[in-house]
C-alpha cells in the first residue's frame, strides 16, 4: 500500500509545479539519569550516556498532491562512565542473585513516517500515511519529546503503563492508514480511514514483555461547524490485537460526541462524552504437556472465551495562549476517562488520565514544563497495579536560526518487573533522566 501510494504520487509532481522544504538538524545531549537494574553497574547512584539525534523532514507539492516525512534515529552510547562489572544484590523476591552487567554499550533507534495526500479545495481529499520504527526503545527516554509524526494529531504523550527489566526492549513496529476526507458542504465534513499494525519485541527477552501483535483499526468521523466558534464532532472509532505470542486478544471500540468551543482566539475547551467497549480474549494459562506427574514441561492451554465489558468515555481539555508584547504563554490541560488497549500485558482495560503542559517563550528564550498521572482501572489494572506518573521541565536558548542549546529533566514514577529465580515480580522504580543538549538546524526549500 505504501508503494503504490508513492507511484501515485509522482503523476502529480509531474504535472504541477515542484515545491518543498526541508530541515536537517543533529542534537547532541550529555545524559545524566538513574540506573537500571539488570543492566547498568549498580554500585554507582547514576549513569552517564551520551546520545546523538539526527533528523531529516521534508515536504514536497505538486499541483494538488502533498508529501511529508521525516527520519528520526537516536544514536546512543550507555555508560560511557562504566565497564562490566559482576555485583550480588537481592531481587524482589529476596534471593541472592550474582549478575554481570555489560557496562559500556551502543544502542540505536529509529522512526520514519510519511504522508501522502491529494489535496484540492472542495473535493475529498484521499490519503495514505505510514510509520515505522525499530530498535532499543528507551522508554524514560520516551519522555523527552521526540518530533512528531507528519499527520500524527500532537496529542498528550502516551505514559506506558510498565517496563521490562531492562529498560530497553529491541522493538519493531510498522502502522499503515488509508482514509478519505470528503466535505459535504461549507459547514459539514466526514471522515473514514482503516489501518493495520504490526509489530512487537524481537528476541525472546524482549517478546516476553512486549508479544508480537496484529493490530487492525478503522474510524468513521463527522464534524459539523455549527456557528464560527462552535464545532460538533461525532466519532466511532475501534482497535483490536492479535497477540501472536500467548494467543490472547484485546481490542477497544469507541462511539462519542466532541463539542469545541472557542471563546476567543486564545481560549478552546473540548469537551466528549460517550461510550465504550473493550475487552477481549485472555492468554490461555499453562498445562503439563504430558499426564506423568515427573514432567515438568508446559505448554498453553485451550483458549479463553471472549469477556467484554461496557464503560463511559469522557475527556475534558483545555487550551488556553496567552499573549503579551515580548512574550508568551500557552497551557494545555487534559482530562480523560477512556479504554486502553495496552501491548505490554495483551489485554485491554478502562484507564484514567490527566496532564498540563505550559510553554513560555520570551524571544529567543523558552522554557517548558509538563506533568501528569494515568491509572488504569478495573479488575486486570488493579492487579497490575498500572498506576503512573510523569513530570518533565526544560529551558532553552537559541542563539541564532542554527543553534539552539536546552537543559531538560525528566521523572517517571511506573511499574516494573524485576528478574528473579523463579519468576518475574512487579515492584514500583522511579526513574530520573537530565540531559543537556545542543542543536544544529537548518531549513531551506526547492
Amino acid at each position: 500500500m505504501g508503494f503504490f501510494s508513492l507511484l501515485c504520487l509522482f503523476p502529480g509532481l509531474a504535472f504541477g509545479q515542484l515545491e518543498g522544504i526541508y530541515t536537517l538538524s543533529a542534537r547532541a545531549e550529555a545524559v545524566e539519569r538513574s540506573p537500571y537494574e539488570g543492566m547498568d553497574t549498580l554500585t554507582a547512584n547514576h549513569a552517564v550516556d551520551v546520545e546523538l539525534l539526527p533528523l531529516a523532514e521534508t515536504e514536497l507539492w505538486g499541483g494538488a498532491w502533498h508529501f511529508s516525512g521525516i527520519y528520526a534515529p537516536m544514536l546512543r552510547l550507555r555508560e560511557v562512565n562504566a565497564g562490566p562489572h559482576q555485583y550480588e544484590y537481592t531481587d524482589a523476591a529476596g534471593n541472592s542473585v550474582t549478575r554481570i552487567t555489560p557496562g559500556r554499550r551502543f544502542e540505536h533507534y529509529h522512526r520514519l513516517a510519511w504522508l501522502a495526500e491529494h489535496r484540492k479545495e472542495g473535493a475529498a481529499r484521499p490519503y495514505v500515511r505510514q510509520t515505522f520504527s525499530y530498535g532499543q526503545m528507551d522508554l524514560l527516554a520516551a519522555f523527552t519529546g521526540a518530533p512528531a509524526l507528519p499527520g500524527v494529531p500532537l496529542n498528550p504523550r502516551p505514559i506506558p503503563s510498565q517496563s521490562a527489566n531492562t529498560f530497553a526492549l529491541t522493538d519493531v513496529q510498522l502502522e499503515t492508514e488509508a482514509g478519505i476526507e470528503i466535505p459535504l458542504s461549507r459547514y459539514w465534513m466526514v471522515l473514514a480511514f482503516i489501518g493495520y499494525g504490526w509489530g512487537g519485541g524481537l528476541g525472546a527477552e524482549s517478546r516476553a514483555y512486549l508479544p508480537m501483535a496484529r493490530t487492525p483499526f478503522f474510524g468513521l468521523q463527522t464534524e459539523w461547524q455549527m456557528t464560527a466558534n462552535d464545532t460538533l464532532i461525532l466519532r466511532l472509532a475501534g482497535r483490536y490485537g492479535f497477540f501472536l505470542s500467548n494467543r490472547a486478544e484485546a481490542g477497544t471500540v469507541d462511539v462519542y460526541e466532541t463539542w469545541r468551543h472557542s471563546f476567543d482566539e486564545q481560549t478552546t475547551v473540548e469537551l466528549s462524552a460517550g461510550a465504550s467497549a473493550y475487552g477481549g480474549r485472555p492468554a490461555p494459562g499453562q498445562i503439563p504437556a504430558s499426564e506423568d506427574p515427573s514432567e515438568t514441561q508446559t505448554i498453553l492451554g485451550p483458549q479463553q472465551p471472549f469477556q467484554w465489558s461496557a464503560a463511559p468515555y469522557v475527556a475534558l481539555r483545555f487550551l488556553r495562549h496567552f499573549a503579551w508584547e515580548t512574550h508568551s504563554l500557552d497551557m494545555d490541560a487534559l482530562g480523560q476517562i477512556a479504554p486502553f488497549l495496552d501491548r505490554y500485558t495483551a489485554s485491554a482495560y478502562e484507564r484514567a488520565e490527566a496532564s498540563v503542559g505550559l510553554r513560555w517563550r520570551w524571544e529567543d528564550v523558552y522554557a517548558e514544563g509538563r506533568g501528569g498521572m494515568g491509572k488504569g482501572l478495573g479488575l486486570i489494572a488493579e492487579q497490575m497495579a498500572m498506576t503512573t506518573y510523569f513530570m518533565e521541565a526544560a529551558i532553552g536558548y537559541r542563539f541564532n536560526p542554527y543553534l539552539r542549546t536546552e537543559l531538560r529533566g525528566n521523572y517517571a514514577s511506573l511499574p516494573q518487573f524485576m528478574p528473579t529465580e523463579t519468576e518475574p515480580v512487579l515492584v514500583r522504580t522511579n526513574q530520573w533522566r537530565i540531559g543537556l543538549s545542543l542543536t544544529i538546524e537548518y531549513s531551506g526549500s526547492y
